[in-house]
């Protein structure tokens, strides 16, 4: 039986299926669910019937699966017309498509190598490797010139329309004109084409402050202390360790001619450097401030002097220093070229950096016994600050629940409860629609007392919070105070 062709004469379109089926098979056996795309032999794909007798009704474009046939195994496509042939049975009718492994027509290169301007190629299945003499067809020994049929010594307009490589083109007449590659070499031709002008790229120049102990380590907080509170009061010795960086060029090209070397940095050496104490906190004048504006020695070309603030007492607020470093201009990079890129080095530039601590005043909770314990510290821009009242206040013997904190961070307005039953706090929209979750003059007093938080920062006002046991007392609770 003669194969059909898929397209329609009448449509010129693919056959139309003859029933419509909105489904698909989910197949549960080990086999093809049609049996004619796999055959186990070129033998059987070229049988006319099937191993019954039956015939094996084919059409162009047929995909057939050879499998168990040694070198003969692959997907093969019945051509169309049987590929000009009488019929299926020969194997000029086929075409195959591939193998799935490293050999027949999957063969592909692998490899190449060149040796004195030739170049071998070697494919994968052990075919005859293919070998392109350079030096005959290129020039590379010979120096054999480019002389270019669209050269025209007196019309200088001739520009390439296409971009190849590092060879640029354009169809406005800004490509590249046939007179810059007139004359040159094949290999200078190639080279231009496979390795276009590269333009080196720049790290910035920078300058670090970072604030330490005189002896150079970290400067320590209190344990569990917000990163950067310190208690008011404290005393510190304090390092300023700077730091300033030329930034870099990069790449070199070492294969240009001559090589091309870039500049070791990108900026120039440090010109100038200061530190300024640009916020001092609430209270401080910055008398005792000995690091603030004072120009610091430069002792190599990226080394700044690192001084040290001695006994320095931290106040309320932030306090933040600021390392202005000026770079004098670096020098220029070259592409690789070998043109200087004047346009890219580095002008005259001023780099700054911050670092910064905050000195805030402790919260006082009480405990059991009627003593105070001090709760890690916390900035006073803080809004929201939860208490713990870790002991149970209806003990008989337990001190009254009380807490202290410093006026500075600023007026309360409502204290809230924690809701063991919903497992959280009240919501903002809660709290602004339930006014009696506020407890602040009702199980809570507020009154007004002085604290000598240290020898350093005395009478220092504070407002007090005090339960009112009239009220009832409770077990141990948390508490969220608004400021």
């Amino acid at each position: 039986m003669m194969a059909i062709s898929i397209i329609d004469s009448v449509t010129d379109q693919r056959n139309v299926g003859t029933f419509k089926f909105p489904a698909n098979f989910e197949v549960e056996k080990e086999g093809p669910l049609d049996t004619r795309t796999v055959v186990g032999s070129i033998t059987e794909l070229l049988a006319s019937t099937n191993v019954n007798g039956d015939t094996t009704f084919q059409y162009f474009g047929m995909l057939v699966s050879v499998s168990g046939d040694g070198d003969n195994d692959g997907v093969y496509r019945l051509l169309e017309g049987y590929g000009g042939q009488a019929d299926s049975s020969t194997i000029e009718a086929w075409e195959k498509l591939g193998t799935g492994s490293n050999d027949g027509d999957d063969s592909f290169i692998t490899s190449g190598t060149i040796t004195d301007g030739l170049l071998t190629l070697n494919y994968s299945d052990n075919k005859d490797p293919i070998e392109i003499n350079f030096t005959e067809c290129c020039g590379a020994e010979s120096n054999e010139l480019y002389d270019s049929a669209f050269f025209d010594e007196n019309n200088d307009n001739v520009v390439t329309i296409e971009t190849v490589g590092g060879i640029e083109g354009s169809n406005d007449g800004q490509g590249t004109k046939i007179s810059t590659l007139q004359g040159l070499t094949f290999s200078q031709v190639f080279d231009l084409m496979f390795f276009p002008t590269q333009t080196p790229t720049r790290q910035h120049n920078t300058t670090t402050l970072i604030l330490k102990n005189a002896d150079g380590s970290n400067l320590v907080k209190e344990p569990g202390d917000a990163t950067d509170v310190f208690e008011v009061g404290r005393v510190i010795d304090v390092l300023f360790d700077t730091i300033a960086t030329g930034g870099n060029w990069s790449p070199n090209y070492p294969n240009s001619n001559p090589p091309v070397v870039q500049p070791a940095t990108y900026a120039g050496d440090v010109l100038s450097s200061k530190i300024t104490m640009t916020e001092k906190g609430i209270g401080n004048d910055g008398t005792s401030v000995t690091v603030d504006g004072v120009p610091l020695n430069i002792s190599g070309p990226y080394d700044i002097e690192n001084p040290t603030q001695l006994s320095y007492q931290v106040v309320a607020g932030d306090q933040k220093w600021e390392l202005e470093t000026i770079f004098n201009p670096g020098e220029n990079p070259t592409d690789s070229a070998n043109v200087e890129l004047t346009s890219l080095g580095a002008p005259q530039t001023t780099k700054t950096s911050t670092d910064s601590f905050h000195g805030s005043y402790p919260i006082y909770v009480s405990n059991s016994d009627g003593s105070f314990r001090n709760m890690s510290l916390l900035r006073l821009t803080e809004s929201i600050v939860e208490i713990h009242l870790q002991y149970p206040g209806n003990v008989v013997g337990n001190a009254t629940f009380e807490f202290h904190v410093p006026t500075a961070m600023g007026a309360p307005v409502r204290i809230v409860q924690f809701n063991a039953a919903a497992g959280s706090f009240p919501s903002a929209s809660q709290i602004a629609s339930d006014p009696s979750l506020d407890q602040i003059g009702v199980q809570w007093i507020q009154g007004t007392t002085t604290k000598n938080v240290n020898t350093n920062a005395t009478n220092i006002p504070y407002y007090t919070f005090t339960w009112d046991d009239a009220r009832g007392t409770i077990g141990s609770e948390r508490f969220r105070l608004y400021i």
